[in-house]
């Protein structure tokens, strides 16, 4: 039986809430229900959900609070406009995408199968996974792995070479030795705005007030 003592859950879910938020990617109504689904198991659903709704609140928050000084346009907001470019020269760009590079890899080989067997041109491709977003959260700048649809290390050269000149043309720094088994770093000040509400809710209320 598992007697994990309830503050130390409680301080699990208060860390849950706020990196989740700083990330960006989740939506300030679905903290909560992330978070409980996340950390429950030690502690019943029922029993976290209260603790849930007021740090949500709290640290939503704060965190409007600090978003509201940050500049008109972020490095986040580069590297949208970075990948949202490189997308329109064919290559797939995805963020924030799986656990860990390896899983990354793999399903990202079924997104080219399934692009091309759609027709669409797509030459190659860049992403980061959850990992590399901890990273940048913390301030250690952001990864990217790169490939190429053709074989060889030609082409994956290439992609890596036309990935750093739109990051570059963005705004942004990088840094790459120009080999293969290496990754494209990033120079990220992670400020990342969350995604905007879709519906008011019952959850939504309880942050917005």
């Amino acid at each position: 039986m598992n007697h994990t003592p309830l503050f130390q859950v409680l301080d699990d879910l208060r860390d849950f809430i706020e990196y989740t938020l700083l990330t960006g990617f989740t939506r300030e109504e679905e903290l909560v229900e992330a978070a409980v689904s996340a950390l429950a198991g030690p502690v019943p659903e029922a029993t976290l959900r209260p603790y849930a709704l007021k740090f949500a609140s709290e640290i939503a928050q704060v965190h409007r609070g600090l978003r509201a000084r940050w500049p008109e346009l972020t490095d986040c907001d580069r590297l949208d406009g970075a990948f949202a470019e490189l997308g329109r020269r064919g290559l797939i760009c995805r963020q924030h995408f799986t656990c860990c590079a390896t899983c990354g890899s793999f399903e990202m080989q079924d997104e080219l199968a399934a692009a091309l067997a759609g027709g669409r041109g797509v030459r190659g491709y860049a992403f980061y996974h959850a990992q590399d977003t901890e990273s940048a959260v913390d301030g250690y700048g952001l990864y990217l792995s790169y490939g190429a649809v053709a074989p060889g290390e030609a082409a994956a050269l290439g992609v890596a070479d036309e990935i750093i000149v739109a990051l570059q043309q963005a705004g942004l720094q990088t840094r790459w030795n120009g080999k293969w088994s290496t990754r494209i770093w990033v120079d990220v000040d992670w400020k990342r705005r969350p995604p905007l509400a879709e519906v008011t809710g019952p959850v939504q209320l309880a942050l917005l007030h």
